[in-house]
This record gives C-alpha cells, structure tokens and sequence, in this order.
C-alpha cells in the first residue's frame, strides 16, 4: 500500500479542547514559513495542514514516499522538560489524555511502514541533558538520539505506557526544534520571510510582498479548517494540502504582473481626469488591493473565469474604438459579462480588473 493511500485509509485522531486564536495563527504563520524553506531548498514536496497532525509535510505531491509529522506548540510558561512531553493530563470528562510525544508516536506508529519522522516545533526552549555531558539550551535544534540515557530511560518508560512501544529511543526518531518566531510578532517575521523570499528571487516588490501573504495566509488558514470526510488522495490535495505547484502558479502571477504600483499611478490618473470623486477613487484603491489578493490565488476558479470574460470583453471594445474612457470601458464591461458576477462583484472591482486586463495584455 502507498503512504498516499494509507494517509485516507487511517482516521485521523479527534481533536481535543479549545485553542488559543493566536495559537492557531502562530502554527500558520509557521506552516508558511516551511513552505517558503521547502519552495527554496526541495524540488517537490507537499504540506497537509491539520490532518493526522498539526502539519505533515511528504516529500512529494504526486507519490509521497516519506513524512514529517509535526506538533507545532505555543508556550509561555518556562522551557520544555522530558517530563512535560511525557505528561498525561486529564480530560473534562476525567479521562486520561495523550502526552505530547505519545500523541505524536500513535501518529507515527500507524505509517512506521515508511520510517517517518517527528517533530516538536514551538516558540520556546528545549532543556534536555545530552549525550555529550551538555545542555540543549543553547540549540535550536536537538535530536531525541542526543538526549543522555537517564533522559531516554524516562521518555521509552513514558511511551510504552502510553503507546505499547519497547525501546522507543531505539525505534523512532524525533526532534525538538525551536522556532524563529516570536510569539507576540509571528506576522510580521513571516512577512519578512516573504519580502527576502521575492528578493532572493528577483520579486521584490513589498506590495507583491503583502499580497502573498494575505492569500497564503486565507490559503493555510481555510485548509486547516476544513472538516469533512477525505475519501480520497485527490480529495487530500485539494482540501487540505499546499504543494509545489501550487506556489509555483502564485510566483508566475507574480513574475508576469507589471509594477502595481505604476499600474495604480496610472489608473488614478486616468480616473481623476475623468472627474471620479474621490470618495469613489477611494473605494477603487480598496478592490484594486483585494484583487491582488484575489489574483495570486490559482485555486480561486470565479476569479479566473472573471478575468477571462473581461479580457474577452475588453478586447471587443478596444478593436471598436481605442479612444475609450476607462470608466465608459468598465461599463461597457458589465453589460458584456456574465449577470451572475454582478452578484458577486462591485462594478469598482470590475472596472479594476478590466483596467489590469487592458493593461497587462497589451502595451499602454
């Protein structure tokens, strides 16, 4: 059986008590910082939000072979000990609930057919004594094989209790790795992640900057949430995973996107000679930023449509008369497009998107 067939076959562990807001956003403001090291250091690669775990990450969309799962942890109260992720607390019903580690190990024992890896990932720090005669304060990253034998002794003690295993140190790996994330300032660290990510890839315009965050953050933030049935790998992909290609098409918007800001310059320009008030210019500025927003997102099947009826639209109109106001264009436009956008879009918002049509297709 294939991993990509065991991820549906096994179901997924229920959740279990309410998380923090800030908690949630801390794991997809991290969740995006993977995917932005992933996009740069792997050649394919897949990440699941909150399925099975808080993230699992494969090391393909198509045909996974081998995963991460991964526990993404908030924490102010002081470092973590071998004794808290080992600690069994008690449910409202006065159940015994799953550590941290058992938690992740019930995961990883179901797919041990694939050697996968774990991970604790959190904003503090891990104080383990190691192997070497040292402390794991001082690493952002530690290996459950370095922690010296009376540390492992506690932790194999602790799973085989919890999860059945023998010699737990001995069959599986895991690491504790220390986040660069602040917890009070996770956005804009992630943002900035993003700025030298389009830096380093020639993009660096801080309103493409702002825009792809806006949208990987909705994109990781409405796949986290999605509960419902997975029958299927497919399935899998589409509601709760982002891959390679699908960063891949929001960088081609991106890389084929003329300067927006000079775009704006432009429209403003356009419209103020054509006497709009500035009220109304302000609330064109608001729709000209959603849609870059809207833009990046490849999934987002209403938009592209949109784009290509007021392209086709456009088209028609400026073979007939290239002397056109935009505004009288923009009208034109709702008249020529499907009435079931009109629904769904201001007539601001499309004039917006037949300004960067007309714009973007062709010399201006």
């Amino acid at each position: 059986m294939s991993l990509s067939e065991k991820l549906i076959l096994i179901s997924c562990r229920e959740k279990s008590g309410a998380t923090s807001s800030n908690r949630f956003d801390y794991q997809k403001d991290w969740t995006i910082g993977k995917l932005i090291e992933l996009h740069t250091t792997q050649s394919d690669y897949l990440i699941i939000c909150d399925y099975h775990e808080d993230v699992v990450i494969l090391d393909s969309e198509d045909n996974p072979t081998s995963g991460t799962f991964v526990q993404v942890k908030t924490d102010k109260t002081g470092t973590w000990t071998s004794t808290r992720l080992v600690k069994r607390e008690k449910g409202k019903d006065g159940k015994t609930l799953n550590s941290i580690l058992g938690k992740l190990t019930s995961t990883a024992k179901q797919f041990s057919d694939y050697n996968p890896d774990m991970a604790v990932v959190s904003n503090n720090r891990f104080n383990f004594n190691l192997s070497n005669g040292k402390k794991s304060l001082a690493l952002d990253l530690v290996k459950l094989s370095e922690l010296d034998g009376e540390e492992l002794t506690k932790i194999d003690s602790a799973i085989k209790a919890e999860c059945g295993i023998n010699n737990y140190h001995l069959e599986y790996e895991c690491c504790f790795q220390v986040s660069d994330l602040s917890l009070q300032d996770h956005s804009s660290h992630t943002k900035g992640k993003i700025i030298k990510f389009l830096e380093d890839i020639g993009h660096d315009k801080s309103t493409n900057a702002t825009a792809l965050y806006r949208v990987l953050f909705d994109s990781v933030k409405n796949k986290t949430n999605i509960e419902a049935n997975i029958e299927n790998y497919q399935e899998l992909l589409a509601k709760k995973g982002i891959g390679k290609s699908y960063f891949d098409k929001m960088i081609q918007t991106i890389a084929s996107s003329k300067d927006v800001n000079e775009m704006w310059t432009i429209l403003h320009g356009a419209l103020t000679n054509e006497n709009v008030p500035p009220i109304k210019l302000i609330k064109i500025k608001q729709e000209w930023e959603q849609f870059d927003i809207d833009r990046l997102n490849p999934l987002n099947e209403v938009i592209q449509e949109l784009r290509k009826q007021v392209r086709n639209a456009v088209d028609s109109i400026i073979a007939g008369n290239e002397d056109i106001a935009i505004t009288a264009m923009a009208a034109e436009v709702v008249n020529k497009i499907d009435s079931k956008f009109l629904k769904q879009f201001s007539n601001n918002y499309i004039l917006v998107v037949a300004f960067r049509e007309l714009y973007e297709n062709r010399p201006v």
